[in-house]
């Protein structure tokens, strides 16, 4: 059973339909070894902002961002019935024999440990958001596919590195996702929603019209 990586965007948190359209696309990949990170929105603007007035060390803005997800985790916790949590590759893969499904990445536990001894650590700037750190998960825990689900159609006519430069993902995204097999996207406020292919070792495949920015990158 393949494992599905989910970045949820912040952004999409204040909107009525998040949840009848999340269990739709989870549907989607037959709702197996699931796996969800859920973006910061609202919640992390007000660390971004805090930084900017106390002139936050970045190693200091980057953990209060990262444990600010906890609250957007809560929210989604709720609306998924039958969601859990965990904070390890070894308790997921120990919840999905007992019950395949999808599982919120507890990020701030997660990261703090398997980032003692990786050789690679996320870096800890507002360059690297939930965007990164999906790409980063995905790719420590081998995963089949990371699935960006966002406010705004797939960027298919623009490489990656360009849509970083828009702001519809971050600017460390490409680098970390670079080696990931398959990035998705998927507009999840489309009806029906749709998860497209968008590129494959940083290739664009396929051609469409570009959606104006969701808005600048956020954690």
């Amino acid at each position: 059973m393949d494992l599905v990586v989910y970045k949820l965007g912040g952004s999409l948190l204040s909107w009525n339909d998040l949840a009848d359209h999340l269990n739709a696309v989870l549907e989607l990949r037959g709702n197996g070894r699931s796996l969800i990170i859920v973006g910061g929105g609202a919640v992390t603007d007000i660390v971004r902002h805090w930084s900017d007035v106390y002139l936050l060390p970045q190693e200091t803005a980057h953990w209060i961002a990262v444990q600010s997800l906890a609250i957007n985790r809560a929210l989604v916790r709720h609306l998924l019935i039958d969601s859990r949590e965990v904070a390890s590759r070894q308790s997921a893969e120990s919840e999905w024999k007992i019950r395949p499904g999808p599982l919120l990445l507890d990020v701030e536990l997660y990261l703090r440990e398997a980032e003692k001894n990786d050789h690679n650590p996320l870096p800890h700037h507002w360059n690297a958001t939930s965007d990164s750190i999906a790409a980063w998960v995905a790719s420590r825990w081998m995963a089949d596919e990371l699935v960006l689900l966002k406010s705004t159609d797939a960027p298919t006519t623009i490489d990656v590195e360009e849509a970083a430069h828009l702001g519809l993902i971050d600017p460390l995204f490409p680098e970390l996702a670079a080696g990931l097999p398959q990035v998705h996207w998927c507009n999840l406020r489309s009806q029906p929603p749709i998860i497209s292919a968008w590129f494959q070792n940083s290739q664009r495949l396929s051609n469409s019209t570009l959606a104006p920015p969701e808005r600048s990158a956020e954690f």
